[in-house]
């Protein structure tokens, strides 16, 4: 069982990003390593990311920038002016951010014929257990 998780971006005023964005949380994995006489042995392992990200690290800018040019002179002795106005755009990209991750030390939990445990909202249940093999469900 793997399961990631994630949190939304914070916004300026640390509430959540408008658009949904998220940044990596870390994740949680349960897996079989093997059989302890009656019992099916798994281990935990919980991986927990700090980061950070906000909207506005995560936002690259869009600078418009605006020109204008005037002519002056004359043509066969007759005055002329023109105004030509342009727009570019200038990008920025995101500046980004940094992250780290942590890990806890892995926990067993042993089960037998029958048992259950709870893992983020979903049931491990033990069906059987032999010497060399586990038969279990995820509800």
């Amino acid at each position: 069982m793997n399961f990631q998780s994630r949190r939304s971006l914070p916004n300026i005023v640390g509430k959540a990003d408008l658009f949904g964005r998220t940044t990596d949380a870390g994740h949680m994995t349960v897996r079989y390593i093997g059989t302890r006489g009656a019992q099916a042995v798994f281990e935990r392992s919980d991986v927990t990311v700090e980061s950070n990200a906000t909207t506005m690290s995560e936002t690259p800018l869009i600078l418009p920038n605006t020109t204008n040019t005037n002519v002056n002179g004359t043509i066969g002795g007759t005055p002329v002016s023109a105004t030509a106005t342009s727009t570019s755009f200038q990008y920025i990209p995101p500046r980004g951010s940094s992250q780290y991750a942590t890990a806890t030390q892995p926990i067993q939990i042993a089960l037998g014929k029958g048992q259950s445990v709870n893992v983020e909202g979903r049931t491990l249940r033990v069906i059987r257990v032999s010497p060399t093999s586990v038969d279990y469900r995820i509800e």
